[in-house]
């Protein structure tokens, strides 16, 4: 759907997968894998919208840390099991607060119908061309 409103696109795996590399390339979007290349090499000075779909915290949180300024995170996958994790929370904070970032969720019926009311300027300023209520539909 990005690729289809024109927009620059890297999808991301922890392993390079040709197959799906493949299939990237083949849409037009950039295509980079964690074990051969740093995230934060790959988001160079930060994203402007970051899709996070893994289901984990470790990729969650590694997200917050590569948005620029005004970016936003969509967290479209809930996390498992019992796994701790030592974050920055201070850190983390400050750059999502200071850089003006937003992180939302998208875990279908479940979303807070008052949150995307807000939210909903927010991402037609991004112009996707879709209204919230549509995004299923356009995916």
């Amino acid at each position: 759907v990005f690729r289809l409103r024109g927009l620059d696109v890297t999808v991301v795996d922890r392993r390079d997968k040709p197959e799906r590399r493949d299939l990237v390339t083949r849409i037009g979007a950039t295509y980079a894998a964690t074990s051969t290349t740093p995230l934060s090499e790959i988001a160079g000075n930060g994203v402007d919208l970051a899709f996070e779909a893994t289901g984990s915290a470790e990729v969650a949180f590694a997200a917050m840390n590569i948005l620029g300024r005004n970016g936003a995170l969509i967290l479209a996958s809930v996390t498992g099991g019992h796994r701790s994790l030592t974050v920055p929370a201070d850190d983390v904070n400050q750059r999502l607060v200071l850089g003006n970032v937003l992180v939302a969720h998208d875990v279908g019926d479940h979303c807070a119908p008052a949150f995307f009311e807000n939210a909903e300027n927010f991402f037609e300023e991004l112009s996707f061309g879709f209204r919230l209520d549509q995004i299923q539909d356009a995916i």
